[in-house]
This record gives C-alpha cells, sequence and structure tokens, in this order.
C-alpha cells in the first residue's frame, strides 16, 4: 500500500493513489478455474480506473471498493491491480495465487468386521490416513462398507470417517444389506439409520 503526496513546480497534485487488495489473500490456492479478487482504493484527487491484469473492474462510482473475476491456469497466476487518479498518477500492487485441479479418492469393500472386528478397524483407519495425505476433495465410498448388516459395524465405520474430516459419499453394496448368514438379505434398514454422507 502506497500514499505518496507530492507536487511539482507548478503547483500540480501528483500524489500517487492507495491500492489495496482485501480478497483473496497472498498465496492462496484454488482449485477452481476463477477467482474474485476485491479491494479498495483512494486518492485526493480522486479515482478515475481500476483495472486487473489490465481488465477493467466494476467498483462503486469513487472505486472506494471494486472487484473483478480472473481467470486461473494451473499452477501459479499473478494478479497485478492498477488504480489511475483523476490526476493521472498510478500505483500498482500485486499478489501470486495458485490453482490445483481438484482430486477425489474412491475406496470400496471396507469390510469392517471382516478378519475381526478389531484388525479390521485398525486395517480401515490406516487407509484412511494414507487417503489422507493426498489432500482429497472428497472420497466416494462405493459398497461393502461392513462385512455383514451389524449396527456396531456400521458405527464404527462412520466413527472412523468423522475424525478424517473430509467430505465423503457413500453407496451401499450386497454386504451392507445382508445378514451373518450369506444366503440372507436383511435389507438396508441398519445402513440407512447410521451411514450418512459427511459434507463438511
Amino acid at each position: 500500500m502506497w500514499l505518496v503526496k507530492l507536487s511539482n513546480e507548478s503547483g500540480i497534485d501528483i500524489t500517487l493513489p492507495t491500492i489495496t487488495i482485501t480478497s483473496p489473500t497472498d498465496g492462496t490456492t484454488n482449485t477452481t478455474n476463477t477467482i474474485t479478487v476485491s479491494g479498495t482504493a483512494s486518492s485526493p484527487s480522486g479515482i478515475a480506473s481500476v483495472t486487473v491484469n489490465s481488465a477493467n473492474a466494476s467498483g462503486m462510482p469513487d472505486w472506494s471498493t471494486w472487484s473483478a473475476e480472473v481467470d486461473l491456469e494451473v499452477g501459479v497466476n499473478t494478479v497485478e491491480v492498477v488504480a489511475t487518479g483523476n490526476n493521472g498518477a498510478t500505483s500498482n500492487e500485486s499478489i501470486t495465487l495458485y490453482r490445483v485441479e481438484p482430486t477425489f479418492v474412491q475406496m470400496t469393500d471396507v469390510h469392517i468386521g471382516k478378519d475381526g472386528f478389531v484388525n479390521s478397524t485398525e486395517r480401515f483407519t490406516d487407509t484412511l490416513q494414507a487417503i489422507k495425505t493426498e489432500n482429497p476433495e472428497f472420497i466416494l465410498s462405493t459398497g461393502d462398507l461392513v462385512e455383514y448388516t451389524n449396527n456396531d459395524f456400521f458405527n464404527a465405520y462412520m466413527g472412523i470417517l468423522k475424525s478424517l474430516n473430509v467430505p465423503v459419499y457413500n453407496v451401499p453394496g450386497n454386504h451392507d444389506r445382508r445378514g451373518w448368514d450369506l444366503l440372507s438379505n436383511d435389507g438396508l434398514a441398519a445402513y440407512n439409520s447410521i451411514v450418512k454422507n459427511l459434507t463438511t
């Protein structure tokens, strides 16, 4: 942010405008291909224009606040904002933004309860910790969450998921409706009452 008041021998005010980017912060990482950049501008002589990457921004009549939609390429993006005062003086401010491709993880056949309750929950916990290191946007869990329909198995599955703090979307499989007897079909009553998608 700069505010420098100068005058030449003729007494003409050539004070530099003040320009500030308030959002997003420098170094922000984004997964979408556009982002809104906004901020403030002021000058004793008044602001004539604000440009963002050479394109005109939109804002209040006095440019006290302004904003612009900026396209982001995958990788590093520099955003430069220039404010021009009514006296012709200019100031600029820039930030660096990063865009990464969104990622998700599909997992299937968790089978809580298979090979023993403790072993299966420990195995699932270790798997989720490995997934978390990839920083996925969300996880899609596509069936057979448990070995067979059992409230304790479903509750354990959900409890471990909640500790991950990543959105998860679940789909039931044949084991999620099957009873302890391999030939039985207990339906999805237990699944529907316990298993929920996690959106936070």
